[in-house]
């Protein structure tokens, strides 16, 4: 006996299967517009996909129940629009699923990449820090590798990053300072003391480790995108992600990366020049003296006269140049300090 409703029959006198063919297809319609509509009242992506999960679920169960229904009613209509429901709802969640996932992931990069930024800002500036450089860039990275371990995810794999890259520069630091302790050219150009060649082979061996150790550090900075690449990578960040980080470390650091490395080029001419006065000096031994009472090296050869003093007037200028970028890598630090300050005021 054919229990199917009639024509005439209204929706709600119709048994339910009917009712749940017809509304089945409707529903993901509704949470399309419904989606839309709450996306400009709700901040919260988690509530907003819960809903709307929720209400395409019932409309998947709805035609789920129609077609089921086949069998009993033996009617097409059942199969068509129950048939259409399910592949409605079924492709607005599949949609649904996979647009917050992407969500997920961009507001995931965005809060790391500000961490990042932070972060990175902190190592850098380090070198503003005066005296305490050294002690400050070992603090950091302790700091930084013992937040790690209470982290997860994006977070803990740029902070593991972040901590490596700190002990990279507290490394290049520590060689360079020491290197600098030595390396001063008001001693080592001052003549008054030379008694014999043994003095200026002496001061010559100085100038090398200096070269050396700021040539790392100049490494250092110029390589800072390339270094965290291979930090995040050693944490195991997927490569995405790992291109985002270094696209803002590019921008963000910049400025404060280029006065570092020109300040880093300065030490170089530095260090050139003096080497270039003592090995002149040296190889002319005996063809120049000191007057004490001037306070000036006397030349026979006005050729060796003017290559003595234009590798003074190019150290003189190295040291005003770098003079100039450490005021203005103060002044750049203070204003990221006083940004990140502000932001963090915000979060508060």
């Amino acid at each position: 006996m054919n229990t199917a409703p009639k024509e005439n029959e209204s929706i709600d006198r119709k048994p339910f299967p009917f009712q749940a063919a017809v509304y089945g297809p409707i529903i993901p319609v509704f949470a399309a517009i419904l989606s839309i509509a709450l996306r400009q009242v709700i901040d919260d992506l988690s509530i907003l996909f819960i809903a709307i999960v929720a209400v395409c679920s019932i409309g998947l169960l709805l035609s789920l129940l129609a077609t089921q229904a086949v069998v009993r009613f033996g009617t097409e209509e059942l199969l068509v629009k129950g048939a259409i429901g399910v592949v409605l709802n079924s492709v607005v969640l599949w949609v649904l699923i996979s647009n917050y996932q992407i969500q997920l992931q961009k507001i995931e990069r965005a809060r790391a990449q500000e961490k990042m930024a932070e972060t990175t800002g902190r190592v850098v500036g380090q070198h503003l820090s005066g005296s305490n450089v050294t002690s400050s860039l070992t603090n950091l990275s302790s700091e930084l590798a013992r937040k790690s371990k209470q982290l997860t995810g994006t977070e803990k794999q740029f902070t593991q990053a972040s901590a490596g890259f700190a002990r990279r520069l507290h490394a290049a630091t520590v060689s360079y300072e020491e290197a600098a302790h030595e390396f001063q050219p008001a001693k080592l150009l001052d003549f008054s003391g030379i008694d014999d060649t043994n003095d200026l082979v002496f001061r010559i061996a100085i100038i090398k480790p200096f070269a050396e150790a700021n040539d790392e550090l100049k490494q250092i900075y110029q390589r800072i995108p390339e270094i965290y690449r291979e930090e995040l990578q050693k944490a195991g960040m997927e490569q995405g992600m790992i291109q985002d980080f270094v696209l803002q470390i590019r921008s963000r650091g910049r400025t404060a990366n280029q006065i570092q490395t020109r300040v880093r080029e300065n030490d170089a001419i530095l260090a050139r020049s003096s080497l270039t006065i003592l090995n002149l000096m040296e190889k002319r031994w005996g063809h120049w003296k000191f007057d004490p009472v001037l306070r000036q090296v006397q030349w026979e050869s006005p050729a060796d006269r003017e290559r003595f003093e234009a590798a003074l007037a190019q150290i003189a200028e190295a040291t005003e140049a770098t003079d100039q970028l450490n005021r203005r890598l103060l002044e750049s630090r203070q204003a990221e300090v006083k940004r990140l300050s502000a932001t963090a005021e915000k979060k508060q």
